[in-house]
Formats: C-alpha cells, structure tokens, sequence
C-alpha cells in the first residue's frame, strides 16, 4: 500500500496555519528546486537559503502528481530524503509521484485525506565535485570543458597526453580519453563489459536501467538537461572516426525512470570543428 497515495493543490511558501485534511510539505533546500508537474515550483527564497516549505492540501481522492528535483548548476541531486512521513525515501529517481488515483472507495486511503496526516518530500543535494574517482582513475568533469572543438582540445593533447591549460584549467599529467578508456569507465556502471573495446553504444532492455541513474548520482555533472525527459553527459574522445570527424562519448538516463532515453556509448562521430554546449571532453588521471 502505498501511502504516498494520497490527499487539491494549495501552494505556500511557507508553513502557516492549517485547516484539517491531509497535506504533503515540499522541501526545498540548499542546491535547487522541486518542480510538480502541476503547480508552482517550490525553491528556496534566494540562492544559499534552505528550508522553502510548498504546502499542498490534498483533500480528494483523485490527486495526482510528479515532483522533479532540479538541481542548480554546480549541485546534484543523491536522492529523496528518508524519514517517518517522508515519501518516496531514498529513491534515486529524480521523479517522486504522489498519486492516489483509483483509491476512490477504500475506507483506509479516505480515512487517510480526510486527516491532519501530513506528510513530506525533500530532495537531496550535494555539491558537484571538479572530479569523480572511478576504479582508481580520477576523471575531470566533462562539464568543465563545453564549448570545445576537438582540434581545440587536441592542440593541447595530441595523441592523448596532455600538455597546457584548456577553459582555464591546467590538463598537463592529464589523459585525454579514447573510446576504450570511456567504454570502460562506463562498463562500471553498467555492472558488464557490454561496452567495447571499439565503437560501442549500449542501452538498457529489462526493467529499470539503474547503471544510468547511478553514474549521474554518483557525482558526474550533466552537459545537457532536456526537462522533463532526460539529462545526459557528453564528450570528445581522443579517437579519431576520420580526418574530418572524431568519436564523442556519452551517457544518458531518462528523468522518467524508464528503459526509454537509458543508454551509453561512443559510436557518434561530430565534426571535429564543432564546437557546441552540450559537449565537453573526457580525461582521467
């Protein structure tokens, strides 16, 4: 039973007082936002304040709604809070739905809405770190490099070894990565060696693909968010496709906890002259 099923939607920012009827407290705290998918987002007054409260009244049985949590640039999210009264605790799942749809009729699911149960959700954020440690290799955040051409990158990491700064950051010691050092950075997540050693690309069929959310709550910092559907992390390898195009590598896991979006690979070949956004570079040390 779940008894996140449960209690319209009356939205403050801040706890006041209460007619009876079950209610459901957001949380907001330092390092982003809860967005519902119907609503208003429920954030923090100003940058470096927590403890934002979004009270929702529910008081039907016919509430339904996704709670997202977005976290601000530089953060990431870990996970949803455990706790007595806290919902969707310690899910990894960026979505917490509260729904009690269909409950119409059951005397403990009524019983429920029509109390002064009050129940909570609160994500949690950490701090994204400059670099992840993997199987004993530390590897830069490709965020820190967006923007990036890989004649660019390759004019200070030729061959792989680098030697020089790039976006302000001094890479010399460092490994720019081929498409078989990604591969297998990416084969610790996925738990198999369905990476590699080449070309590769490897997306998840049965149930709910965790390897992909788990990389992104492990510490790595997405390059791109396509709200609502999916976040991923993009970036060049040392591998040269052609003369005119290299392998990028990345991966990608949908926000709705579904087998759709979850993948990882090294199989894209851009221009080597693109320079977009979304896409950093991949070095280890």
């Amino acid at each position: 039973m779940l008894i996140s099923q449960l209690c319209k939607v009356l939205v403050v920012v801040v706890l006041v007082s209460l007619a009876a009827g079950c209610k459901l407290a957001v949380i907001a705290v330092e390092g982003g936002a809860v967005n519902p998918s119907s609503g208003e987002v429920c954030q923090p007054v100003s940058p470096g304040v927590a403890g934002a409260v979004c009270i929702h009244e529910i008081d039907t049985t016919n509430y339904s709604n996704t709670f997202y949590a977005a976290p601000d640039a530089g953060w990431y999210f870990a996970k949803w809070n455990s706790g007595g009264g806290f919902l969707c605790k310690n899910s990894i799942n960026v979505a917490c739905v509260v729904s009690n749809v269909g409950f119409a009729g059951n005397a403990l699911i009524e019983a429920i809405v029509g109390s002064d149960q009050m129940y909570y959700i609160m994500p949690i954020f950490k701090e994204t770190p400059d670099t992840v440690t993997v199987d004993g290799n530390e590897w830069y955040q490709p965020s820190l490099f967006r923007g990036l051409s890989w004649n660019e990158i390759n004019g200070v990491c030729p061959g792989g070894e680098c030697f020089g700064e790039l976006n302000g950051r001094d890479l010399t010691g460092w490994t720019w990565a081929s498409v078989s050092n990604v591969n297998a950075l990416f084969n610790s997540y996925i738990g198999s060696p369905e990476l590699g050693p080449g070309p590769d690309s490897f997306a998840g069929s049965a149930g709910v693909p965790t390897w992909a959310t788990q990389f992104f709550r492990s510490g790595w910092q997405v390059t791109f968010v396509d709200p609502g559907y999916s976040a991923g992390t993009l970036g060049w390898t040392a591998t040269s496709e052609s003369p005119e195009a290299a392998y990028q590598a990345g991966i990608i896991a949908s926000e709705g906890g579904g087998t759709s979006g979850h993948n990882a690979g090294t199989s894209f070949a851009p221009s080597k002259g693109l320079q977009e956004a979304t896409r950093g570079g991949w070095f280890y040390r």
